[in-house]
């Protein structure tokens, strides 16, 4: 992380006073009385082989726990996953919905109305909730991810992956520092994520494409304070006071030989790396050898779509020729007025028109027996000389198995639901002396 100037000013004076409190401890004699350069030397040699122990740097609460997972053992896949994502949920929460609706732009602000319309009755946060959840969840799967490959393989002395050894991580190691540089990572994604939404963000491929930009874009700020980190460290090295020392020519001699091993230190680095490099062009061959077959794939495919296109238009000339004619719509459009009334039980007919007749005591008589096509209901309206005198109907369809019977008396009309079937309609009566004459009208409504 970049450093104030404010802090620099800090960090400098903190320096100063820490020097001049040594100067007071040391009590260094005068430059006359200054000790034999021999023994300078060898102290200026012990200054140069670095004996002080480096310090060990805090991590801040994030990083602290990750590191603190890296010592765990996980009985299952499922503690694993749920230990990283509690992490990163608390890394999300304050890098990403803190002061959510400050950092985003005015693309972002379009997606969060959107939400609020989406997820209507949800709170705010419910609804920001649920609009983001694409490119947050893939941004939490690919950080999930390295995560626990970096819990893994690195702590098992496994295989590290690039993108974890551009953090520090090393195969076997504790990898305390490069957890804090994980971490930063993390918080940046999110960051750049909550500042970069846009109103696209909840379609699949667009919330993908802007959680590998936030990733790759924290990667490589990280990546770039990592490398300049070294350089402020020696800035503010040369800018403390120093005391005044001669150096003899066994010194400079000395510094000559150092020089030297960092030389052949260098040229034993360029013969290891070599082979590495040559495996590098070689896979880049491979990848474009790759890249011009897709090119070739990419333009047989253009060419096939253009044929489709063609074939296309043919086929709608056809679809325009083959159109119905007006007389032809008219038809169709009387038939669809038929079945609507039929859907809203507007049409009826007469099954039975007045039909008379007479019945001896305690006996009964099928006045309609046939096909009815639609789903609707029946009348049976009879006059009688007979209390007792009753309508009945009788069919199975659709496995259901209909036989009901109303009593009607000398004047009276029943109501029958029915379905399409062979309809049976029976008048009788429950006379036990004199004959009964009815007059029968059955309505069929569908």
């Amino acid at each position: 992380m970049s450093m104030s100037k404010g802090t620099k000013d800090k960090d400098t004076s903190d320096i100063e006073r820490e020097f001049e409190e040594e100067m007071k401890e040391e009590k260094l004699p005068k430059e006359s009385q200054l000790p034999e350069e021999t023994e300078f030397e060898r102290e200026y040699d012990k200054e140069m082989k670095g004996e002080e122990l480096p310090e060990k740097k805090e991590l801040d609460p994030f990083a602290e726990k990750f590191y603190e997972l890296s010592s765990r053992t996980f009985k299952t896949e499922t503690e694993l996953d749920n230990a990283v994502n509690g992490i990163l949920n608390e890394i999300e929460r304050d890098y990403f919905f803190k002061d959510l609706l400050k950092k985003t732009k005015k693309a972002g602000k379009f997606l969060l109305q959107k939400g609020l319309k989406t997820f209507k009755g949800f709170s705010a946060f419910q609804a920001a909730n649920g609009i983001t959840q694409l490119p947050r969840g893939s941004l939490k799967g690919t950080l999930g991810t390295l995560a626990k490959a970096g819990l893994k393989e690195v702590r098992a002395g496994g295989a590290v992956l690039p993108v974890l050894g551009a953090l520090g991580f090393e195969a076997g190691e504790q990898n305390r520092e490069a957890w804090q540089n994980f971490a930063n990572v993390c918080k940046e994604s999110f960051d750049y994520l909550a500042t970069n939404l846009n109103e696209n963000a909840d379609d699949p491929i667009d919330a993908s494409r802007l959680a590998s930009e936030a990733f790759i874009a924290a990667l490589k700020k990280v990546k770039s304070e990592r490398k300049t980190a070294p350089v402020q460290r020696m800035t503010r090295m040369a800018a403390a006071p120093t005391q005044k020392k001669v150096v003899n020519r066994t010194m400079v001699i000395a510094l000559g030989l150092t020089c030297l091993v960092l030389v052949a230190g260098l040229v034993g680095s360029i013969a290891v790396y070599m082979p590495m490099v040559n495996n590098l062009q070689s896979q880049m061959t491979e990848k474009d050898n790759t890249i011009s077959s897709l090119n070739n794939t990419i333009s047989s495919l253009n060419n096939t779509i253009s044929s489709l296109n063609r074939t296309n238009q043919v086929l709608q000339n056809t679809i325009s020729q083959l159109s119905l004619n007006q007389s032809d719509i008219s038809a169709l459009n009387s038939q669809i007025s038929v079945l609507t009334s039929i859907v809203y039980l507007n049409e009826s007919e007469y099954l039975v028109d007045n039909q008379a007749g007479s019945l001896d005591a305690d006996t009964n008589a099928t006045v309609f027996n046939n096909i009815l096509y639609y789903t609707g209901y029946v009348t049976v309206d009879v006059q009688s000389n007979s209390t007792t005198t009753y309508a009945e109907v009788i069919y199975s369809s659709y496995g259901v198995n209909y036989d009901n019977n109303v009593t009607v008396g000398t004047s009276g009309t029943a109501a029958f639901p029915v379905l399409p079937a062979l309809i049976k309609i029976i008048v009788g009566n429950t006379d036990t002396v004199d004959s009964v004459t009815a007059t029968v009208t059955a309505t069929f409504y569908y």
